[in-house]
């Protein structure tokens, strides 16, 4: 039987998205997909959940992963409203929420690039109702990134 990756291969990856936990059907994943994108993994939340705490190993999990399987590796989405720990936007002011956005999007490229192929879509779905602090954060990340 032809898999889809192979079917597709001349016109596009074939993906899907995924967690740390669906590896337990890496088979499926590498014999039909070439492409996956990180669900939650690589979340503001779950990667800097407290203030100077990162935790990069369920992510770098799905890097190795994506690495030993020759597959594209794609992050959704780094900084979401729904999914940003409550402390950035706690006692601060304009100027420590750029240093920490700024922070946070450095660390969190440096680590990505350790993933051949890595890319991740940046902001998704602003449409929030927090402190001014909140809208100033995600303007800030849209004029660094782009």
């Amino acid at each position: 039987m032809e898999t889809l990756k192979d079917k597709y291969k001349p016109y596009f990856k074939i993906g899907t998205a995924f967690e740390n936990r669906d590896l337990v059907n890496s088979e499926l994943i590498k014999t039909h997909f070439n492409s996956m994108t990180c669900a939650n993994s690589m979340k503001f939340v779950c990667l800097n959940p407290e203030s100077g705490v990162y935790t990069y190993e369920p992510a770098t999990e799905l890097f190795n992963f994506a690495k030993e399987n020759d597959m594209t590796l794609h992050g959704h989405t780094f900084v979401w409203h729904n999914q940003t720990p409550d402390y950035i936007f706690e006692n601060t002011t304009p100027e420590k929420l750029l240093d920490t956005l700024k922070n946070h999007v450095t660390m969190f490229k440096e680590h990505l690039r350790k993933a051949s192929g890595a890319s991740s879509s940046t902001i998704n779905n602003i449409n929030n109702e927090r402190i001014t602090f909140e809208a100033i954060f995600y303007f800030s990340l849209r004029n660094l990134l782009i």
